[in-house]
């Protein structure tokens, strides 16, 4: 199994999908367990929000979504950490959806924000994977998240579910999350992504 030199030590284990998303001020409500098996071609990755979004997508991909995690060293985990520890005991997806930011946003610079961004992007680049960026509303925080939207959407591939959200619980949190899932799913069906799992 490939790997990759993990520079942050964090031992976490989840499902992975490279839905990049800006939303890691996560101290929301708890997300629930995802059935679908870590061999299926599509995982999520990011924060709370990765995970509530994912939990709700049609058909779903393998979640790896950790309360406030970010993308520089100010939450409380990374995404990049927790990508890596999936691939590491799964191997790596065809497409990873990658989703987060929320917790970055309160402390860190825009700029130190974007730098662990593309440190992501370089720490995923061996397992060759086709990752997708995805966009989220950020309610109160949707001011500070532009610039990494905007980021995103340089990207060679991303979603923009920016304006899919309905009312939020708590600033950050959808109520709803099928709003942000439908959109999400709608736009993967439209550049083709599939969902498999190996047969035998």
């Amino acid at each position: 199994m490939r790997s990759v030199d993990r520079r942050w030590g964090w031992a976490s284990l989840g499902s992975v999908v490279v839905v990049v998303s800006l939303l890691s001020a996560c101290t929301g409500p708890v997300v629930r367990d995802y059935p679908p098996s870590p061999d299926i071609s599509v995982w999520m990755v990011g924060d709370s929000l990765a995970s509530g979004t994912a939990a709700d997508m049609v058909p779903r991909p393998y979640a790896a979504g950790s309360p406030a995690a970010g993308f520089t060293t100010y939450p409380p985990s990374m995404v990049i950490d927790t990508a890596t520890v999936a691939i590491e005991a799964f191997g790596a997806p065809e497409t990873m959806l990658v989703m987060a930011g929320v917790g970055d946003t309160p402390r860190a610079p825009t700029e130190e924000s974007i730098a662990g961004m593309e440190e992501f992007v370089a720490a995923m680049e061996p397992y060759r994977m086709r990752i997708i960026w995805v966009a989220e509303p950020g309610y109160t925080l949707a001011e500070k998240l532009e610039p990494l939207s905007q980021w995103m959407f340089g990207q060679p591939e991303s979603i923009d579910c920016r304006f899919h959200k309905g009312t939020s619980t708590d600033g950050v949190h959808p109520f709803d999350y099928t709003p942000i899932s439908r959109c999400v799913s709608a736009r993967l069906v439209e550049m083709g992504v599939e969902f498999t799992v190996p047969q035998g």
